[in-house]
């Protein structure tokens, strides 16, 4: 037998429902680590945008 792990996300309904939805341990890391990367391509795209909007927000 081999051990099985699930990872399990609770999320709330515009009536207040709750629905609990479960995914494999190995889906939700692919999940991850594909979000990781958009964000990373997204960063490396705009980052002479991001950078100067982040410096503007320290400053006030």
């Amino acid at each position: 037998m081999s051990y099985r792990s699930r990872v399990y996300r609770t999320t709330r309904l515009k009536n207040g429902d709750r629905i609990v939805s479960s995914i494999k341990t190995s889906d939700w890391a692919i999940w991850q680590i594909l979000k990781w990367l958009c964000k990373g391509f997204f960063y490396l795209m705009f980052f002479w945008i991001i950078i100067p909007i982040k410096l503007l927000k320290k400053r006030k």
